[in-house]
């Protein structure tokens, strides 16, 4: 079977020109756009220590497709252990002039607009109004927080009796805490891992909601939860064995006023 016939064959890579690698590196103001990565924020890398990655198709070489990367991260992106849906909203907030890592650009620099092509439909224009970066600033946050449920929750289930419900909130935040833990030491599994996805990854795990679990099943749901807390890499390796308090003692805390 010829190349041209064969249905799985990629299409072909286009690179930026060089025109386009500046703009890129001049809109990351040469620090890696990665919240996760390892190199500090006050070191601004070389132009040779960046290499762009195309967020969706490698045939698309517009701007707005494409995104400045440390080496590192490009080959994690690469890879897929940085999903596509962490490049789009890094994207989105450098064309807003809100870095990742470094936030707003200062006032001198929003003097000048930035050229970036805007025709990919997950892109909004980049503009220079403090309307419009504020607007950048609360997507990102919004991105970042774990959204409030919009109903009632089941009058059976855990999250409607408040010291069950208290319970799987800090087996949560210690769920949390143990995750961050390992990108603090750059584990590749770990370093698109948000605070905002803890919800998916712990349904994911236990294979149901703790929160909407019926509440006679709260000693198994509670103990399962526990040993996931127990086991991620974060408490085993770097917090040494680190483990929440048990069900037993968040109900002596709960009586005696503590948190």
């Amino acid at each position: 079977m010829s190349p041209e016939e064969n249905p799985h064959k990629k299409p072909p890579r286009k690179s930026p020109t060089q025109k386009q690698r500046m703009e890129l590196l001049e809109e990351t103001r040469f620090v890696c756009p990665n919240p996760g990565c390892q190199t500090p924020k006050v070191k601004r890398l070389s132009f040779r220590q960046f290499e762009i990655h195309h967020i969706s198709g490698r045939d698309n070489r517009e701007s707005s497709n494409l995104i400045a990367l440390c080496k590192n991260c490009h080959k994690l992106a690469d890879d897929h252990i940085i999903t596509e849906t962490d490049l789009i909203w890094w994207k989105k907030a450098l064309v807003n002039r809100v870095h990742p890592r470094l936030g707003n650009e200062t006032a001198a620099d929003l003097v000048k607009p930035a050229k970036m092509a805007t025709k990919k439909k997950f892109i909004f224009n980049a503009a220079t109004d403090n309307g419009t970066i504020n607007q950048a600033e609360r997507i990102i946050n919004n991105y970042r927080t774990a959204k409030k449920p919009s109903v009632a929750p089941a009058p059976d289930s855990i999250a409607a009796h408040a010291a069950e419900r208290s319970y799987m909130v800090h087996l949560r935040e210690a769920y949390i805490k143990c995750r961050m833990k390992e990108k603090e030491y750059g584990d590749a599994h770990s370093l698109s891992f948000h605070p905002a996805q803890a919800n998916n990854s712990i349904k994911r795990a236990l294979g149901i909601d703790p929160m909407t679990a019926p509440l006679e099943n709260f000693d198994q749901v509670q103990q399962r939860f526990y040993e996931l807390v127990c086991k991620t890499l974060g408490a085993r390796k770097y917090m040494r064995g680190y483990k929440p308090h048990t069900w037993d003692e968040h109900q002596r805390r709960l009586a005696e006023g503590e948190k």
